[in-house]
């Protein structure tokens, strides 16, 4: 067989094979006037660093559920997106006030559809640059279209785990 026939049986196989998974992929045509978004976990992560950055308790506890848990790295446990915003009125408004927030995704790992663990490093700071001494561990959730954080961990990095 020669060997333009092959490579065009194997073209068409590999086509015929592509056929159904780009198919099972269209999507339905938006109604007319609609608005499109497409939230992503990298969104998420930009809504809470936005939040901090303006110091805005309110808005930084919106990216959170409901029922989400919040450690911090001095080990204390904050229990609700209500809990979230209320301790971090004095955080903004004293220990924090005018820092600005680093997150850069390590590692994302997708449970399912609509579940997301992102393991980010990250920091804090009132000058440039900031240094990422902290790893986090969010786990995201897609509700309504929109990713919030259930779970949060915030952990200071090791010495060896340090950037250099």
């Amino acid at each position: 067989m020669p060997s333009s026939l092959i490579l065009t049986v194997l073209t068409v196989i590999v086509v015929l094979a592509l056929i159904p998974g780009l198919l099972g992929r269209r999507k339905s045509k938006p109604k007319k006037g609609a608005i499109m978004t497409a939230d992503t976990p990298q969104a998420c992560l930009d809504r809470i660093r936005d939040a901090w950055d303006a110091g805005d308790a309110a808005t930084y506890a919106r990216q959170f559920t409901a029922d989400a848990t919040y450690v911090i790295f001095l080990g204390d446990a904050i229990l609700g997106c209500a809990e979230i915003e209320r301790t971090h009125v004095d955080v903004f408004g004293r220990w924090q006030k005018g820092t600005r927030m680093a997150i850069d995704i390590v590692q994302l790992t997708e449970l399912s559809p609509d579940v997301v663990v992102v393991l980010t490093a990250g920091g804090i700071s009132k000058t440039e640059p900031i240094v990422r001494d902290k790893f986090q561990t969010y786990t995201l959730l897609r509700i309504d279209g929109t990713w919030l954080c259930a779970a949060f961990q915030n952990t200071e990095m090791s010495e060896r785990s340090k950037p250099a």
